[in-house]
């Protein structure tokens, strides 16, 4: 709501004429953002998109942008204007230079009093989830009645972001996965074992790869048996 205000000054003789009509709304600047959400991100484009803030009483008619490719301490603008909309899409390097490098962001409404205070920094990672891990194999040295040992390896692709671990998830043939550990092995390890198993039983097991982004799809299934080659057979004898 706006208010209008004349001012008239006072003496022995008596009272001035009025000053000029001044018109003073009542209102702030914008308030603080708080919920910024990643819309979408890749090695390529990052997206980010913010919930309104609340306007001070005076309509929002803009928001600035400002970003930080380091370690979210010195930001510059790369949006003085956003045409309104509560969004941003962020081009990266083609040439993969960009891959992998932390972007830190912060947002600030704008209304007819001013720029309100800017977001907290938050942060985006130009990557995006690994490929599934391929070639799940059986390692059958290394398998017996009692473990199956199997590997896999690193799919095509990391997603920009180094591959930090993979989950290996199993089931006993009625249709319960378990996840054999979250964590489970680092980068250069890609192989287990299945332990207390029971012999004759068949298991199936897949692998999920996770990166700063977080998991991959899962990988095709493997279908293990609880079973050796069998012995070469003995006492072999001709019959006449």
């Amino acid at each position: 709501m706006s208010y209008k205000f004349f001012v008239v000054a006072f003496n022995e003789v008596g009272q001035s004429q009025r000053s000029e009509l001044i018109q003073i709304k009542a209102a702030n600047q914008p308030s603080k953002i708080t919920e910024i959400a990643i819309k979408y991100q890749s090695m390529f484009k990052i997206m980010i998109e913010w919930s309104p803030a609340h306007d001070g009483g005076d309509p929002i008619t803009d928001y600035k942008v400002y970003w930080d490719n380091a370690e979210g301490l010195t930001f510059t603008s790369i949006a003085d204007s956003t045409n309104g909309q509560t969004n941003l899409i962020r081009s990266l390097a083609l040439d993969g230079s960009d891959f992998g490098k932390s972007y830190y962001f912060k947002i600030c409404a704008v209304n007819g009093l001013g720029e309100g205070e800017t977001s907290d920094p938050f942060l985006v990672v130009a990557a995006m989830k690994p490929d599934a891990p391929i070639q799940l194999k059986r390692d059958d040295y290394l398998s017996s009645r009692e473990m199956i040992a199997f590997s896999w390896s690193q799919g095509s692709g990391n997603g920009g972001s180094s591959i930090i671990d993979y989950k290996v998830s199993f089931d006993q043939g009625v249709g319960i996965w378990t996840v054999i550990g979250d964590t489970f092995t680092s980068t250069h390890f890609t192989s287990t074992v299945l332990q207390n198993i029971q012999t004759g039983k068949i298991y199936q097991v897949y692998v999920e790869a996770r990166n700063a982004i977080g998991y991959s799809i899962k990988s095709e299934t493997l279908t293990l048996i609880a079973a050796v080659s069998p012995s070469a057979p003995i006492n072999v004898q001709t019959k006449n």
